[in-house]
């Protein structure tokens, strides 16, 4: 059990890298018609939060999370996840922004 504890804390000890970047292959907006009689030649139009005019469109939102990044040590990555966790992701998801994870480790480590 002790192990397994020891375990868990050096994974976690390494911090991860968030990076979103704007997903420009989303609609900004969609006009949806009614085909009834009673509403013909009706249409609503829906406006859909876009990032394709915000700042950071080309360059993406990065920072770290769990932990600060060790100026001495040379961090490897793993493979990036889904990210959506957060307030700050939650906002930037809902403007268009697509999210990942990426976990930074120690190559030294042992058992990593």
């Amino acid at each position: 059990m002790l192990l397994l504890l020891l375990r868990l804390e050096a994974v976690d000890a390494h911090p991860s890298l968030i990076t979103c970047v704007c997903g420009t292959t989303l609609a900004s907006g969609a006009v949806v018609k009614t085909s009834t009689a009673a509403a013909k030649g009706q249409a609503a139009v829906y406006v859909v939060p876009s990032c394709v005019g915000d700042v950071f469109a080309e360059t993406g939102v990065r920072w770290y999370i769990d932990g600060p990044v060790q100026p001495d040590v040379k961090y490897w990555r793993r493979e990036p996840v889904a990210y959506s966790s957060g307030r700050a992701a939650a906002r930037l998801l809902s403007l268009g922004y697509k999210c990942s994870r990426t976990q930074l480790y120690d190559p030294s480590d042992a058992d990593l």
